[in-house]
């Protein structure tokens, strides 16, 4: 295999960074994209929700200035989101009748719209979890819509009806006597026992759509067409990832080789170090100018003392400070991106806002109990 050169590193790092940028466009260009946006935009303007957990890297420094910028940010994706929604429902009469230069004209919007929808997403600052869990819903979404589908289309085929609206008019209105409708059903009760059961089953689904259509904004062709974008963003992703992880695998070796004193096998220390490279490239932002092999230095050191520390089977660290030690690693892995180094201990004691007498004893507690360093540099 050839050297993996800075060149190739760039060159990958650059696909992903715009692979990134694709699926976050997919997914804030939909109306339930824009809606959950929106509703993060009045939750911190309100003071309801906490940054943390919505904004990229906020706990590193706090700065008001970031919410700041998500509020502007959101609010222009969420305008030009409006803008082309209202020229779209202006030109889909015409499109039926459209001439060409009509067509040119929308479909040059639209790449306008794609494009400036590119340029303001890096500048959100939203936190990457937010996107994977609108993703996450984007799917429970589609798979609702295909359940209950598949319901309704198994009771129209049992009672050999043609379609949805057939089957709606057998459906008793609540509080309404229809003597037509009654006389209708005499026949399938008899062929169907369980008629009314299935009746109340296909209406509960028919509601479950609409109210999912209601909530998300996207008709079930529409969702699935966003999620097998996403899909194919995501298998050219892992592909680009299993290049560079290939081409940096170079690095977890020797560091590996530190650790083999601690009981653990070679090859489970190299798999878990590939594990820990992978991390980093999924976290690496090559827009902040680090280097990446010391970035990835630090993902492959946590994943080799998390796999000792499983192996070992260590005691239990008491639910609260778990907790903490967790928001320190965080915070660590926070000040890491930002300042293209380890931080120290003094650094992460200002960032968590912890004295540093006690910081450095939860991290000696860590390394007690989790049978790794666990330790900052100095």
């Amino acid at each position: 295999m050839k050297p993996f050169t800075k060149e190739d590193e760039n060159r990958y790092f650059k696909r992903i960074d715009e692979g990134k940028l694709d699926i976050a466009s997919l997914v804030l260009q939909t109306p339930a994209g824009v809606k959950g946006l929106m509703e993060w935009a009045e939750g911190l303007r309100s003071g309801e929700l906490d940054p943390k957990g919505i904004i990229k890297d906020w706990e590193v420094d706090k700065d008001p200035e970031k919410v700041a910028r998500f509020l502007r940010v959101a609010e222009a994706i969420a305008l030009g989101f409006r803008k082309q929604e209202a020229y779209a429902r202006k030109a889909i009469p015409e499109i039926k009748d459209a001439s060409p230069q009509l067509m040119k004209e929308m479909l040059e919007r639209k790449r306008e719209y794609i494009s400036e929808l590119g340029a303001l997403i890096p500048t959100l600052g939203l936190d990457r979890n937010q996107l994977h869990r609108m993703v996450r819903k984007f799917r429970a979404w589609s798979k609702e819509y295909a359940d209950n589908g598949n319901a309704i289309e198994g009771i129209i085929d049992r009672l050999g009806l043609r379609d949805q609206e057939e089957l709606r008019g057998l459906m008793p209105r609540p509080g309404a006597a229809d003597k037509a409708k009654e006389a209708k059903l005499r026949p399938l009760r008899r062929a169907f026992p369980d008629l009314d059961l299935m009746l109340s089953d296909a209406r509960h689904a028919l509601e479950r759509i609409a109210y999912i259509q209601e909530e998300s904004g996207m008709s079930p062709g529409y969702l699935k067409n966003v999620l097998k974008q996403i899909r194919a963003r995501k298998k050219q992703l892992n592909g680009l990832k299993r290049i560079v992880v290939e081409g940096k695998a170079g690095l977890v070796e020797p560091i590996a080789k530190k650790y083999l004193d601690r009981g653990v096998p070679l090859d489970d220390l190299m798999r878990a170090g590939v594990f820990g490279l992978g991390q980093a490239v999924d976290n690496f932002e090559r827009a902040k100018g680090l280097g990446f092999s010391g970035f990835a230095v630090w993902w492959i050191r946590q994943a080799l003392t998390r796999a000792v520390a499983d192996a070992q089977k260590p005691e239990r660290v008491h639910l609260d400070m778990a907790d903490r030690i967790n928001q320190v690693r965080k915070v660590a892995h926070a000040l890491l991106k930002s300042l293209g180094r380890e931080p120290t201990p003094a650094e992460i004691s200002e960032a968590v806002g912890l004295p540093l007498g006690r910081l450095r004893k939860l991290l000696k507690s860590a390394k007690d109990s989790k049978g790794g360093s666990g330790k900052p540099r100095e």
